[in-house]
């Protein structure tokens, strides 16, 4: 209970009201924990599909799928705040003139209806490059869906700026928040999957630019490969007999090396576990050659 010289609090918004429904649901911090682990996840397992083998063998934890997902975010995220912190600027214009001037009051009055019914246009458009798969569909329909929300967030803010009342519900907000969250999720997913086919073909490419790999084995690992030379180097008596080269590291984890493989443009994984009888020897232009017995 208040005194009477005690101010009330504001009325909730749109905005807020789902703010306090998500920190109900759970905390922010859980909730960009598991968004990161995620989108790294896809990115992770998109990059391991096109290479030729399974990410669920590597066995990476939750922070290394965090980890994996920085570099999916971090430009986004950056083009997204210079956008917020541009919007921000030209709305306090515009705010100052729609007051000073009638004539800007009208267009911002037109500016706002187009916004509100541009889904109208967009999302069909959307379903229609999907359809037709025109280049650049593959984000055709989460991007419509997220201007289009966008829109109609922002005629609202136009509405209040030429002091008219809402036009719509509260009910109707939530939807558009919502939409818009899921719009956003989805089109972070597909960037997601693009960054993880990205990387795939660059190490297609380019596997020059990982760690070379010579393995010396005791026994015959019988590594078919065209790009893979195998070689005798021992007499077997106790000492390492097979030698492959031509072998690239794409990943150590949980006492395996996973060895990549390009030939013609086609690459293949070969995993290998620690143990007696093999000795990795690891070579990079910048750093030399250090080897290591396992």
């Amino acid at each position: 209970m208040t005194s009477q010289g005690d101010p009330e609090p504001p009325p909730a918004t749109p905005v807020s009201t789902v703010i306090d429904l998500i920190g109900k649901v759970g905390s922010p911090l859980a909730i960009g924990s598991s968004l990161l682990y995620y989108f790294g996840w896809v990115r992770t397992v998109t990059q391991a599909r096109l290479l030729g083998y399974d990410a669920t063998l590597v066995g990476f934890s939750v922070e290394d799928y965090i980890l994996k997902s920085v570099n999916v975010l971090f430009i986004p995220l950056i083009a997204l705040l210079l956008a917020f912190a541009g919007l921000v600027a030209v709305d306090q214009v515009l705010a100052r003139k729609a007051k000073a001037s009638p004539a800007v009051g009208a267009i911002l009055r037109v500016a706002g209806l187009m916004l509100r019914y541009a889904w109208v246009v967009l999302i069909p458009a959307g379903v229609a490059m999907t359809f037709f798969r025109v280049p650049g569909s593959f984000f055709a329909v989460p991007c419509a869906i997220t201007v289009a929300m966008c829109g109609v967030l922002y005629a609202s803010r136009i509405d209040r700026h030429l002091g008219e009342p809402p036009r719509s519900a509260l009910a109707g907000r939530i939807v558009v928040l919502t939409l818009l969250t899921l719009a956003v999720f989805w089109l972070t997913e597909r960037l997601a999957q693009t960054m993880g086919q990205a990387f795939a073909a660059d190490l297609i490419h380019n596997p020059d630019q990982l760690t070379s790999v010579s393995v010396l084995s005791k026994q015959n690992l019988g590594i078919a490969s065209s790009c893979v030379s195998e070689r005798r180097v021992g007499t077997g008596d106790g000492d390492f007999t097979f030698r492959y080269d031509g072998l690239r590291l794409l990943q150590a984890a949980n006492d395996r090396q996973f060895l990549l493989s390009v030939c013609s443009g086609v690459p293949r994984v070969f995993v290998l576990s620690d143990g007696e009888g093999i000795r990795m020897e690891y070579a990079a232009a910048s750093v030399g050659i250090r080897t290591g017995s396992t």
